[in-house]
């Protein structure tokens, strides 16, 4: 399960319980009408389109795994392929406002709502309210009763979650969010969904009953095939192995936001980024300090210059963090040609991963190594140590910004022409020595202040 993955994963399937059994319940005249052709069509169509997002698509877009949850969406799919054959996609297609819902209340939009929201903990109990309300309004048959529904649904669910961060505090939440104790932040969303249901009942004076059905398809064991033969591909092939940013270590003490200047190097200028809770949560910290060495490397640069690097450093309380958005989601530099990844080690048991990054549009090449770990805090600093091959004062670095339209580029150019376009693999990685010294000495003074 991917990192801050459980919350959405736990939300979805009670979301489709919720418009299923809603709608299910529904006192609807469904007409006996069947076309096994159709039904073949659209639930053969749903199953190639379930077993390509997970075994293509997928490993495509390994990059922004955590992101886009392609894995859920190829079980949505699948889910309703099997419908489509096993109860006819007339059957399928009654509960079509909850496919919908479910298609696109997805990952992404439930990570914008939780950001919205504040992050952490409470954001996402609240994203899980707004999806279970949005599910308890399409599974009503009236506009009132939807209205209701989601109008309870919501308000109970964020009110628990504001009660639970008063009573429990917003540090020792932080820490539910990891493993499986992230199913909490749910709870408050289904609290919600049952008192809606329990006012329901109490309004209407009567509990909510499913109906006996006759099966809408007599014959179904041809099905078995298609779906068994989907079932194998999706077993045998495993989910992509997610790129890490670093090997991350645990640093002594607690840090504050930025880093320690290494030895040999001065800080000549800073830059936070104000938009950085919008993304990060809340007391998230995104900023940009310019360093120079204090004397000139004859190995660094062959005019005698004084080299000047970038360290940006993005300090959260997780899960969200820089990884979720790619290497290069908020660089003007996005859409590089990036070469393959080098592990460095940068002494203290902290493992550095160096890549280049070849600007077309800026005839630069960038050298960048990442690097993250965990204080005693909770919180993560991740570190990006960024030189660039002009060696001029004037030098120009990939800007920082805070619009995603650059990465939503690069995942359609890496969906409709493969990953190949994007990579590098005759890099010359010419300021390794630059990237890996400065990552050290902040290695170093980071253990030093901590110890």
């Amino acid at each position: 399960m991917p990192q801050g993955g459980l919350p959405y994963t736990v939300t979805a399937v009670a979301m489709g319980l919720v418009m299923f059994f809603g709608i299910e319940m529904q006192n609807r005249t469904v007409l006996p009408i069947h076309d096994r052709e159709v039904d073949w069509i659209i639930g053969t169509i749903a199953l190639v389109l379930a077993v390509s997002a997970r075994a293509q698509l997928a490993p495509r877009l390994v990059e922004w795994f955590d992101l886009l949850r392609l894995d859920m969406l190829s079980l949505i799919i699948f889910a309703f392929g099997v419908s489509a054959l096993v109860f006819g996609s007339r059957a399928t297609l009654r509960f079509g406002s909850a496919w919908a819902t479910l298609l696109l209340f997805n990952s992404p939009v439930f990570l914008i709502v939780s950001l919205l929201c504040g992050g952490g903990w409470t954001g996402t109990a609240c994203a899980a309210s707004v999806g279970l309300a949005v599910a308890a309004a399409a599974a009503g048959n009236r506009v009132r009763h939807r209205a209701a529904a989601a109008g309870v649904t919501l308000v109970v669910g964020v009110m628990l979650t504001l009660l639970t961060g008063a009573v429990v505090g917003q540090d020792r939440l932080r820490e539910a969010l990891s493993g499986a104790a992230g199913i909490t932040s749910v709870l408050p969303a289904l609290a919600g969904v049952l008192t809606a249901l329990a006012v329901d009942a109490a309004v209407r004076h009567t509990l909510p009953t499913i109906r006996h059905r006759d099966p809408s398809v007599r014959h179904t064991r041809a099905a078995l095939v298609p779906l068994t033969a989907a079932v194998a591909v999706l077993l045998l092939v495993p989910l992509p192995e997610r790129p890490t940013t670093s090997a991350t270590a645990d640093a002594p003490g607690t840090q504050p936001t930025g880093t320690p200047a290494p030895a040999g190097w001065s800080v000549t200028g800073s830059e936070r980024f104000a938009w950085t809770a919008d993304y990060f949560g809340a007391g998230a910290d995104f900023r940009r300090q310019v360093l120079r060495a204090d004397a000139v490397v004859d190995d660094w640069d062959t005019d005698n210059r004084h080299r000047t690097v970038v360290v940006d450093t993005l300090t959260s309380d997780g899960p969200v963090n820089a990884s979720r958005f790619g290497d290069e989601g908020f660089y003007s530099s996005v859409n590089g040609r990036r070469s393959p990844k080098l592990d460095v080690g940068l002494g203290h048991g902290v493992t550095g991963r160096v890549y280049t990054v070849l600007d077309d549009e800026a005839y630069l090449t960038y050298t960048r190594l990442r690097v993250s770990w965990r204080d005693d805090g909770g919180r993560i600093h991740d570190i990006s140590v960024i030189a660039v091959d002009d060696h001029r004062d004037s030098a120009v670095f990939p800007a920082v910004t805070g619009s995603l339209t650059g990465l939503a580029g690069r995942i359609v150019t890496v969906l409709l022409r493969g990953g190949a376009v994007t990579e590098d693999p005759d890099a010359d990685y010419k300021d390794l020595d630059v990237v890996t010294a400065v990552a050290t000495g902040i290695v170093d003074a980071r253990w030093e202040e901590g110890q």
